[in-house]
């Protein structure tokens, strides 16, 4: 009996070593990064980017809009913020709407999910700032 405890432990902690204990989905090469993140808040500088990286919010049962404010930086290459559901479909991408930065609401249901996507192309000197919030109207 000890030895099934002790393997379902040692199987439980390389599930989260390898799924990243909740952290933000990453295919991104990132040099001189520097990165904040809460619940509801995501920031980060960084020297060179190239890639992408997400995080998944879900709107909580008792709201139904998902309040977002964006921007993103860079001195050189391409940075963009994507707002997308969890089929893939880009409902905002900070590089249509012709600013780097704003404020976007999406109206919603309790439970709904959502990705917030940052991507670099050759992305140089740059930051980004995300935070949202949940709304009940």
């Amino acid at each position: 009996m000890k030895k099934l405890i002790s393997f379902t432990l040692a199987a439980a902690l390389l599930c989260m070593m390898f799924a990243g204990c909740g952290a933000p989905m990453s295919k991104a090469v990132k040099i001189g990064y520097v990165s904040s993140q809460s619940s509801r808040a995501w920031e980060a500088r960084f020297k060179s980017y190239e890639g992408y990286e997400s995080k998944r919010v879900a709107i909580p049962k008792d709201a139904n809009v998902l309040k977002i404010a964006y921007s993103v930086a860079a001195e050189t290459g391409t940075l963009r913020f994507t707002l997308e559901d969890v089929g893939g479909t880009v409902l905002l991408d900070s590089q249509e709407v012709e600013t780097p930065q704003g404020t976007v609401e999406r109206l919603g249901q309790g439970g709904e999910k959502y990705i917030l996507r940052i991507t670099g192309d050759g992305a140089k000197n740059g930051s980004f700032a995300l935070a949202w919030e949940f709304i009940n109207e």
